[in-house]
């Protein structure tokens, strides 16, 4: 009876961390995650109702927005960004035959081209701290298998995938 143990598999060096899609699910779940480990969140959403330390609001998708949205939760934190969260996402479902290229440009808007923004302004915040930090990108099991209706969301999130892997090359001898 009562709730389990818990039990924390990470370890973590910093104390400042940057969520996009912080307001609800996956987001709010790692928002909460981390301010149990002491650390200070700043959430980045379209959406109020975030329960981080420091709430922006901002759309990842847009290069501006995003990056006025990022320099509020950095200068929120103090300046300073040890982790970061690409977890903002949409979806949406269509045929490749009658699918307009709006809707394939709306969801690899904030699926990839987000993500590829927060990825580029987390590691220069990570680098200019000089302690090293972690960068987690969301991805899917729906980039992997195939399904009707989603080549969309299918190919943003391998798309993410193969670019974690290729962030991990190029930045990560630098902590």
């Amino acid at each position: 009876p009562g709730d389990p143990p818990t039990v924390s598999i990470l370890s973590l060096r910093g104390d400042t961390a940057i969520v996009t899609g912080g307001a609800n699910g996956i987001g709010a779940a790692v928002v909460a995650g981390l301010q149990a480990q002491g650390v200070r969140v700043a959430s980045i959403d379209r959406q109020p109702g975030a329960s981080a330390d420091v709430v922006v609001e901002g759309d990842v998708a847009e290069e501006a927005a995003r990056d006025a949205a990022f320099a509020e939760a950095r200068d929120g934190l103090g300046g300073r960004c040890h982790y970061a969260f690409a977890n903002a996402g949409v979806s949406g479902v269509g045929s490749i035959l009658t699918m307009p290229a709006a809707e394939w440009d709306r969801v690899h808007a904030v699926n990839l081209r987000g993500v590829f923004l927060t990825l580029q302004r987390a590691a220069r915040a990570i680098r200019a701290t000089g302690e090293g930090g972690s960068i987690v990108l969301t991805a899917s099991t729906a980039g992997i298998t195939p399904d009707i209706a989603l080549s969309h969301y299918a190919t943003s999130k391998i798309a993410v995938r193969h670019l974690a892997a290729i962030a991990a090359h190029e930045h990560g001898h630098h902590g």
